[in-house]
């Protein structure tokens, strides 16, 4: 393995692991990162800020303050906030009496803020998760389909090949994109619905390069040897023919797996994937591109960059397993 493809694997796994250990690593670890500060709304990166922290009936608040000031163990918070009590007198002072309920704290947002005030940083490291979770299960959805009909378009006799070949063409013939907005508009929006979608539309390949290796394999001796010894054909697929087929099987899921995030990040683009307030890298995009045309390009790139960064390593992986398999090299 050279140095350029370790690289690429090591940023890999450090992707993989960030979206791993999001509930350690984000800032905010609420539901879906929602935590939202108005005050703080598309702060810039790095954005620094003061957060009050109080309880109340049993329940816990975070507000956004920009000055306060302690005196005789009474907390003055200056900010247009609803208060908990109001000091008489104090038209815009908002006074909390029970200072053990109550604390400062800083806050960071690392990569800015959205529209609503939500930490990015946070946001995306769930979007990161969301993403790969959507791209590792639809693969796994369409490489179980397309070996169970590339097993049986390769074994299954001439009438069952040319009927799975016509239901491998028809599908094909239709743009992948397309026929995902069809089964999205049947079954409905929602995150496992987009799985399912991404899923049964990407078994074709699959299907096509398991049945071309499994007609190949039919021709080897020990194939033919194995049947000729009684063996039943259970027994020689599962023992003789699928490990021959793992290595171009690996290549073409990893593309697929690439692919299913792409999907997964234009649909949410659109409004057709997971749907707010969950994030993902797409919807995370379409919340944010618009910053760009106010010169805040970096904030609104951000996500784009992750999304590009984490397919060109798959796709690098990809072809690097497929020289690994390949027989001229």
């Amino acid at each position: 393995m050279s140095w350029y493809i370790r690289i690429i694997f090591i940023l890999l796994c450090s992707i993989i692991l960030a979206a791993i250990s999001a509930d350690y690593l984000a800032t905010d670890t609420s539901t879906h990162a929602n935590q939202q500060f108005i005050n703080t709304a598309n702060a810039p990166i790095g954005y620094q800020t003061q957060l009050i922290h109080y309880v109340a009936s049993d329940q816990e608040y975070q507000k956004t303050v920009y000055w306060y000031e302690q005196q005789d163990s009474t907390l003055y918070l200056v900010e247009d906030m609803i208060p908990l009590y109001r000091y008489p007198g104090w038209r815009d002072t908002l006074v909390i009496s029970d200072i053990h309920s109550v604390y400062a704290k800083s806050r960071t947002f690392y990569l800015g803020t959205d529209a609503f005030g939500r930490s990015l940083y946070s946001r995306l490291l769930y979007g990161l998760r969301i993403s790969l979770v959507v791209g590792l299960i639809s693969v796994l959805l369409s490489a179980v389909i397309g070996v169970i009909m590339g097993l049986l378009a390769g074994l299954g006799g001439r009438w069952v090949d040319e009927i799975v070949m016509f239901l491998v063409n028809s599908v094909w013939s239709i743009p992948t994109l397309l026929l995902v907005f069809v089964v999205l508009i049947a079954v409905g929006r929602g995150l496992w619905n987009v799985v399912f979608a991404i899923g049964i539309t990407m078994w074709v390949e699959v299907a096509r390069v398991v049945r071309g290796q499994i007609l190949s394999l039919k021709q080897e001796n020990y194939v033919a040897f194995a049947k000729m010894s009684g063996t039943p054909m259970w027994r020689v697929v599962r023992h003789h023919i699928l490990p021959n087929i793992l290595g171009p099987l690996f290549v073409i899921l990893t593309a697929n797996f690439a692919m299913a995030i792409l999907l997964e990040a234009g649909l949410s683009f659109l409004g057709f994937g997971v749907q707010p307030p969950a994030p993902s890298l797409g919807n995370i995009l379409s919340e944010n591109y618009g910053l760009a045309l106010s010169g805040r390009v970096g904030i609104a790139l951000i996500p784009a960059l992750i999304i590009m960064i984490l397919v060109f390593c798959i796709n690098v992986l990809g072809n690097h397993l497929r020289d690994v398999n390949d027989v001229r090299y």
